[in-house]
């Protein structure tokens, strides 16, 4: 599954880029977001060489710094046709579901570290119950008894 796809500017003089909230629940995994990135000129960023960093500072100074390339890392899926059109593929690494933050990419090629527009990811709470709380199964058992 996959949220809707964005466009980003490396521009941050720019206006707000439209729509730039993507919902998530917390008890969400495995999404992915295409990312196309234009640069200042609002043309195609060319991302051919250049090493990719998803970047998010969450709610509660909690922060996620990913290089796609650890055991717990989200994913960067890429091509060659794509890198010259400025489009890539981010799947989320798993703490992006925790709580609400402001995102953005960071674009290396090991000289010059440029940097996305900011996006945002919303993220809804998972229900939760109260072990005090009776729920329908308790409720169905009471019945069930009676």
């Amino acid at each position: 599954m996959s949220l809707a796809p964005i466009t980003l500017v490396t521009d941050k003089s720019t206006a707000v880029i439209d729509n730039a909230h993507r919902i998530l629940r917390q008890g969400e995994s495995g999404l992915s977001i295409t990312v196309t990135v234009l640069n200042e000129d609002n043309a195609a960023y060319n991302l051919t060489g250049k090493n990719l960093v998803f970047c998010e500072n969450k709610q509660n100074s909690k922060i996620i710094i990913d290089n796609g390339k650890g055991d717990n890392s989200g994913k960067f899926n890429r091509n060659s046709d794509n890198d010259t059109k400025g489009v890539f593929t981010y799947v989320l690494q798993e703490d992006a579901y925790a709580a609400s933050g402001r995102a953005w990419f960071e674009i290396d090629d090991g000289t010059t570290v440029d940097s996305t527009k900011n996006f945002y990811f919303d993220v809804e709470k998972d229900a939760s119950i109260s072990i005090s709380n009776n729920d329908y199964i308790g409720s169905l058992k009471a019945l069930e008894t009676a």
